[in-house]
């Protein structure tokens, strides 16, 4: 029953389980071109080409990418609309 509880309310759980993550407290830089996107970190980097990400979407304040078993957020709120028209164009999603 607790099992169904949480599925209903998955915040609270995946709040809990991001605190004991540890990237909490961490900056990331990314970069985005037609090749794919680079995300650097002060212990971390990666790269994603585009053919990579099979799920990509995007709501009023986050883009979201899905590339080996990995969810991507980009908040809106760092991007100009310039920079956000930019990723929907190389990034393949519909503006």
């Amino acid at each position: 029953m607790c099992a169904g509880i949480q599925m209903l309310y998955p915040t609270r759980y995946f709040r809990r389980a991001y605190r004991s993550f540890e990237f909490v407290g961490k900056s990331f830089q990314a970069d985005a071109d037609e090749n794919g996107f680079h995300i650097t970190g002060e212990f971390f980097e990666w790269r994603v080409k585009w053919p990579a990400v099979r799920l990509k979407g995007e709501d009023e304040r986050v883009f979201m990418f899905v590339a080996g078993g990995t969810v991507y957020i980009f908040g809106k709120k760092f991007l100009s609309s310039d920079q956000q028209q930019e990723l929907r164009r190389i990034s393949g999603l519909k503006s």
